[in-house]
This record gives C-alpha cells, sequence and structure tokens, in this order.
C-alpha cells in the first residue's frame, strides 16, 4: 500500500506521465500496472481494500491467485494492454527449461496483462498451491525472486522499495522507502507478514497517508522548478 500511493501522488502533480517507463516485480508489477490504468485514487483504493478485506476474511495461503484475479479483473480497462504495451516492464522468473529472470513489456490482451501479473507475483505454494505455473512458452514463477527491484531501460531509474532501504543492504541506490525521509517503526518481519497476510485497515490507510506524504517528498525534492508550484499547490 506504500509503494502503491508513492505512485499516485506524482502522476496527479504531472511527474508521474502516461508515457514515463516503470517497471515492478511481484505486487511491484501490480503498482506499475496501475500507473497506466487511468484508474483515479478513489478506484484504486476500493480496488486495494477489497482485496485486502477479502484476504483478511478468507485467508491467503493458496487461495492468493484466483482474489487477485477476481479484483484485477474487475479493475483494470479494457484497453490495458494498449496503455502497458512498451511502458510497462513486469518482472517474471522462468524456471523451465533454464532458470531464467525476465522482464515483460509487450502485451497481446488485457488477459495477458492480467496473466502476466499472476505470474509476476506467484509465491510458490503460497499463491494457488501450485510451486510453479505455466505462461506462455515455460514454466515460471514469482518474478521478485531473481529481480527483485527491476530497473526500466533508461538512462535514469528511480529505484522504490516498500521495504525499508536500511534493512535491504544488498540492494543499494534506492531512491525511495518508508524510510528514506522519517524513521520506521516496523522490523523486516513484520514487513514480511504484511506481504503474506494483509496488515488491518487502520494500518493499511495509515501507509496510504505515509506513501502520499513520502512522495509529496520525494517529488518536491528531485523535481525540476518548473514542477514545484503544482507540487506546492496540491
Amino acid at each position: 500500500m506504500w509503494v502503491a500511493w508513492y505512485f499516485c501522488y506524482p502522476r496527479d502533480a504531472g511527474v508521474l506521465r502516461p508515457e514515463t517507463p516503470v517497471a515492478g516485480a511481484s505486487a511491484g508489477s501490480i503498482v506499475a500496472v496501475c500507473t497506466k490504468s487511468g484508474l483515479s485514487e478513489e478506484q484504486l483504493m476500493n480496488a486495494f481494500l477489497d482485496l485486502a478485506r477479502d484476504c483478511r476474511a478468507g485467508g491467503t495461503r493458496t487461495r492468493l491467485k484466483s482474489v487477485l484475479r477476481r479484483v484485477l479483473e474487475a479493475a483494470l480497462p479494457d484497453d490495458i494492454h494498449e496503455r502497458c504495451e512498451g511502458r510497462a516492464f513486469l518482472a517474471v522468473t522462468r524456471l523451465w527449461p533454464e532458470l531464467q529472470p525476465q522482464t515483460i513489456s509487450s502485451f497481446r490482451s488485457r488477459r495477458d496483462v492480467i496473466d502476466t501479473l499472476l505470474v509476476s507475483s506467484h509465491i510458490p505454494y503460497w499463491f494457488d498451491g501450485s510451486l510453479f505455473t505455466m505462461y506462455r512458452d515455460g514454466v515460471y514463477f514469482d518474478g521478485g525472486i531473481t529481480n527483485f527491484i527491476p530497473s526500466t531501460p533508461t538512462d535514469v531509474c528511480h529505484k522504490i522499495s516498500c521495504f525499508p532501504s536500511q534493512q535491504l543492504r544488498a540492494f543499494p541506490n534506492v531512491s525511495l522507502s518508508p524510510d528514506t525521509y522519517e524513521p520506521w517503526p516496523h522490523d523486516m518481519r513484520t514487513m514480511l507478514s504484511w506481504a503474506f497476510e494483509p496488515a488491518s485497515e487502520e494500518t493499511l490507510l495509515f501507509l496510504v497517508e505515509k506513501g502520499k506524504r513520502d512522495a509529496r517528498t520525494w517529488a518536491l525534492t528531485n523535481m525540476p522548478a518548473a514542477v514545484a508550484p503544482r507540487l506546492i499547490s496540491a
């Protein structure tokens, strides 16, 4: 939820434009596609809370895939594949015929986008009871396992993590994370538990507001002076 709302504020302020390339792995792939969806903040919030409430009520182990597919089918627009074409880079891990991290950025249909998101988010066993899934021409699973913070094929790429960067020593050069501008009280164990089972709605709403606050601070610090008036008045 924190990283999702990082994207929302810069989009509304004109910082993140429709043509801006974005990349993501696992849950981050969903965020990347959401930035291209054209959905409003209210629509995104409703979809996220719907997902969280369903998972909180019924659990996530072996059923997360079906819940996530339902929410994506209900929320994403018919032309999402056109919106994402060459602009959203989604990390997946190919298991067979050889282990290989891949980034998918070309999509044949809306269904293809949703299938790619489900592959990128396929936590072995936990997602739907299977260790892997069939996708396109091979056997695949979660993209975050081999490409935790994927990059866009651009000269400049600002890396964002939903986990505190001070606890991610193996991943340097993170531009923004929950502990970039403020002390972060939650340890990695707590954060990982939220990745598997949704936190309380009160906590999710706190993460939303923190994401907005961090996004605004980052944009004011890093964006050109021409953008500042829009950020200040937002």
